[in-house]
């Protein structure tokens, strides 16, 4: 081999040697990049307060993960509503993932502000998912995104009240629940056995709907109206008799919200609440209660059979979102088994349940979090408030029905009645 070939054979091989040592120099580079495909995309999503901090964590490690940033908007609960609805109706782009509770779904998905999400669920997702959850995240067979906040009442009691009228045990049924409620204030343990949220707001409804359940029924069945009968009537007319005719409600109740349900508890005043989550936490703390160790939790009473109500806070891809599935992957990494188990060991899991059967049986969630059994047992008899979506002016016509028989303006025969027929011409104003 003559001197010019050796030195040619030198060069390349010195230039083989370089790119070789320069590739793996900026391999992780390379691959780092590669594992983020996504990155320079930019989502939007709009939350109502009280998690912020966990909800913007939450966006970094998206972030970090898939290149996909994640900007949040909080509003305030009152107005996040009128916020997405004016910004759908102009037909605006500015949000990817909207929140919204689980009494608003049929609303955007019937007008068409929110996707279908069908096509991302997997076969392991759909199998993972409790049965509850879908009665709130599907309308007219088509799946429109994932819970966030996921919770139902839950039925507690001051085991001490009862131990001190030699009682062990929850009451199981409604007359067994007047029963000791009557016992319990004929030897003043307390002055009123319950207080309950049966003020005109949305608070009552989701008392009525569980009330009715216990009966056996829902306010609606097949998008039709089911409550002018004998099961309907049956709740309301236990309603008016726990404070009028037994007396072992406050009265104050008809004015109450759910804070001064659970403030009356948590005072001792009270033996039985119907609360939302797991308030055995919050009262056991002192600082907090003056029923420490004193609670427990327990089904529903009944006379049929158990039911609760739930409320969820349903995460959503708008229409107007040009990275659907990006938005998608951030509900799923949000909301997803994974990420669900996160949110309720960091955040204290008292009112958020898990929507996902694998996390319900994670040992470590059942540890953290007294009553969480018997909050998932309730679970199964857990009911939606209808699939309507003219809900809202429904719920703020019956919300007044129910008041009126509550203060006697009307018997609970008529206030169903007239309920009915209000009903019936909300039904005609949306069906035209």
């Amino acid at each position: 081999m003559n001197k010019n070939m050796k030195s040619l054979v030198v060069l390349m091989c010195m230039v083989l040697l370089l790119t070789a040592c320069g590739s793996n120099g900026n391999s992780s580079s390379g691959e780092t990049e590669s594992a983020k495909p996504n990155k320079g995309i930019t989502l939007t999503a709009i939350t109502p307060p009280g998690m912020e901090d966990y909800y913007n964590a939450r966006s970094k490690a998206f972030e970090e993960k898939t290149g996909v940033k994640v900007n949040i908007e909080v509003v305030a609960w009152n107005d996040i509503i009128t916020k997405l609805t004016n910004d759908a109706v102009a037909g605006s782009d500015t949000y990817d993932i909207i929140g919204i509770d689980d009494i608003y779904l049929a609303k955007f998905a019937d007008a068409g502000w929110i996707v279908p999400v069908d096509q991302y669920m997997t076969k392991e997702l759909k199998g993972d998912l409790m049965d509850y959850a879908n009665r709130f995240i599907q309308y007219k067979g088509k799946t429109y995104g994932l819970p966030w906040y996921t919770a139902w009442k839950t039925f507690g009691y001051n085991k001490d009240m009862l131990k001190k009228i030699g009682v062990d045990h929850a009451p199981q049924t409604w007359d067994e629940f007047i029963q000791l409620s009557q016992k319990l204030q004929k030897d003043g343990i307390v002055p009123y056995a319950s207080a309950w949220s049966w003020g005109r707001m949305e608070a009552v409804i989701c008392d009525f709907v569980a009330i009715m359940g216990s009966m056996g029924a829902e306010p609606f069945e097949n998008g039709k109206p089911n409550f002018n009968n004998e099961k309907g009537l049956e709740a309301l007319q236990l309603m008016y008799d726990m404070i009028y005719k037994y007396k072992i409600v406050d009265p104050a109740s008809i004015q109450f919200g759910e804070s001064d349900v659970n403030s009356a508890f948590a005072a001792g005043q009270t033996a039985f609440q119907f609360q939302w989550g797991i308030p055995l936490m919050d009262l056991n703390k002192p600082e907090n209660s003056q029923v420490v160790n004193m609670t427990d939790l327990s089904l529903f009473p009944s006379k049929v059979s158990s039911a609760s109500t739930i409320g969820s806070f349903v995460q959503a891809i708008s229409k107007g979102s040009k990275n659907p599935k990006e938005a998608w992957d951030f509900i799923q990494f949000l909301n997803g088994p994974e990420g669900q188990k996160d949110m309720i060991l960091k955040t204290g899991g008292t009112d958020k349940f898990t929507a996902w059967k694998s996390v319900s049986e994670d040992p470590e969630i059942k540890k953290n979090l007294p009553g969480f059994e018997v909050a998932m047992k309730q679970a199964d008899t857990a009911l939606a408030r209808p699939q309507l979506p003219w809900y809202q002016e429904w719920s703020a016509m019956m919300q007044d029905h129910i008041q009126m028989a509550l203060l006697k303006s009307k018997t609970p025969q008529e206030a169903l009645q007239e309920a009915d027929q209000e009903t019936q011409k909300i039904m005609e104003k949306y069906n035209k």
